[in-house]
């Protein structure tokens, strides 16, 4: 988690968990800026992710209930 925090950092994001407790798993929460360089589009976040293609991002997923993974 700590190098995952300053990796995030250096892109200008930030990372967050929450949980319920012992037992009720976590959430991690990360949120990178799409770019620094380019001024703040006038489109809503949603136009915005729409149109980016994901296309070639991996993902790892760890959970250990079939439904939640899916």
């Amino acid at each position: 988690m700590a190098i995952v925090k300053q990796l995030t950092e250096v892109h200008g994001g930030c990372i967050r968990a929450e949980s319920d407790g012992k037992g009720h798993g976590a959430t991690f929460t990360l949120d990178i800026p799409l770019s620094r360089n380019e001024p703040e589009p006038s489109l809503s976040d949603s136009q915005i992710l729409r149109a980016v293609d994901f296309s070639k991002v991996i993902a790892l997923v760890v959970e250990d209930d079939d439904d939640a993974r899916s």
